[in-house]
């Protein structure tokens, strides 16, 4: 994997900042002066700023191996979200010459930096209830109709979170010790292979948010119902449009509560917002497990790499397997026989 196209940004380490470091930064290119604290994430460094007068931002300090034309691309698409009124997406606060992004200097390095807007809510407790799961569900069409018609330089970049690129991590197998689940992701790779990729080739493609896992979700109860926030477009890629559902359900499908009863409150919330087309859904349950083989193998693969945020990274890999248990029980990809243990 080393030096292969698309691993770039996945191994860059973050920017190495103190609180009071970062609040340099954004004296320097913001004029305002804030208490920072910092918040978990594995690419970027964030902060949460306070200021004296209780006015709360978010600092962001882009990892260095992110590319202008990758960075654009979130900006664009962050900003096309902001139009539609089903969620909640970040506003920029310009910096003092205007722009909504500044490079700044310390201690030598050159740091590409964006303030937002702090979103209200509360990170969602996985795997959610219904309630949510609709909401989810919903979400994910406002954001596929949304970002239907962006474009940018950037958005056909080989990011290895986008799991139509599933073969290219092949090389990362003997990283799952066990014999039985290392098998299981081999056998979907190759089913992935032969018969999900051309089938998925055919369905309509855009781009999408790619990951609206927990981290990137906001809950903020309301008096008609839940609203939710979306953050990070760092994963975004030009894929089909189901994935973005493919992608959410993979995080907040209740094995405990039956996959298909789950997985049928999202697609009611996806067809509130966005049209879904008959052979999307049949390929829903396939292209779910192709986002679980992909979160398992890369979040090892990363996890091998950066032992000291390793808690962070895996924070989703049990969650995997136990859905990877019961799409297999299920029979919806493969043979029940391939059940991992």
């Amino acid at each position: 994997m080393e030096g292969a196209s698309g691993t770039d940004i996945l191994l860059a380490a973050k920017p190495v900042l103190s609180p009071d470091d970062a609040s340099e930064l954004l004296t320097k290119g913001w004029g305002d002066t804030a208490t920072l604290c910092p918040l978990t994430g594995e690419r970027d460094l964030n902060f949460v700023a306070s200021e004296a007068d209780g006015a709360t931002s978010i600092l962001k300090i882009y990892n260095a191996a992110e590319t202008e034309a990758a960075r654009d691309m979130q900006h664009r698409l962050m900003r096309a979200a902001a139009k539609q009124d089903v969620f909640d997406v970040p506003h920029f606060r310009p910096a003092l010459d205007g722009r909504d992004e500044v490079a700044l200097v310390h201690g030598g390095e050159t740091h590409n930096l964006i303030r937002t807007s702090l979103l209200p809510g509360r990170s969602p407790v996985t795997p959610g209830d219904d309630a949510l799961r609709l909401a989810l569900g919903r979400t994910a069409g406002a954001l596929t109709r949304a970002l239907e018609h962006c474009e940018a330089p950037g958005m056909d970049r080989n990011l290895l979170w986008n799991h139509m690129l599933l073969p290219r991590l092949a090389p990362l197998l003997p990283l799952i010790e066990n014999p039985v689940r290392r098998s299981w992701v081999a056998d979907h790779i190759t089913r992935f292979d032969a018969v999900i990729a051309p089938m998925a080739s055919a369905l309509p493609h855009q781009v999408i948010h790619n990951d609206l896992n927990p981290s990137n979700i906001l809950v903020c109860e309301q008096a008609d119902g839940i609203r939710l926030g979306v953050i990070d477009f760092g994963d975004a890629v030009h894929a089909p449009r189901i994935n973005e559902l493919a992608v959410a359900a993979s995080y907040f499908i209740d094995p405990s509560l039956g996959f298909e009863a789950c997985l049928a409150k999202m697609v009611e919330g996806y067809r509130q917002e966005a049209d879904l087309l008959p052979e999307e859904l049949d390929m829903l349950p396939s292209l779910i497990a192709t986002r679980l083989a992909t979160r398992i193998l890369l979040t090892h693969w990363r996890s091998s790499h950066f032992p000291e945020n390793s808690t962070y990274i895996m924070r989703n890999v049990a969650n995997a397997w136990a859905l990877v248990d019961t799409i297999t029980d299920l029979g919806l990809v493969g043979s029940k026989d391939e059940r991992p243990i």
